[in-house]
């Protein structure tokens, strides 16, 4: 009964031990950034997807307003740079 307990010990040693290997090496593999997709909604508004979980919606109307601002915005995060974290 004791060589069976040490043999269920030294299986869950390894296998946490390999659980530690397999995070070191997803950790190692560099991921790619999601490419943007583009599409019309039933609701006829332009959802953009690959910037997060769930698409980012616009209507028309917001992305004229949205791309009108973006000379703006691109000055805006310029200036504040180093106060911005990076999401990887």
């Amino acid at each position: 009964m004791v060589a069976e307990s040490q043999t269920v010990l030294d299986a869950r040693a390894r296998v946490e031990a390999m659980r530690v290997e397999l995070k070191a090496l997803e950790a190692s593999v560099p991921r790619a950034p999601r490419a943007l997709t583009f599409k019309v909604s039933a609701k006829g508004a332009l959802s953009i997807y690959g910037l997060g979980k769930w698409p980012v919606t616009l209507y028309k109307s917001q992305f004229d307003q949205f791309e009108e601002a973006i000379p703006a915005m691109r000055a805006f995060v310029d200036a504040h740079a180093t106060e911005f974290s990076v999401k990887a």
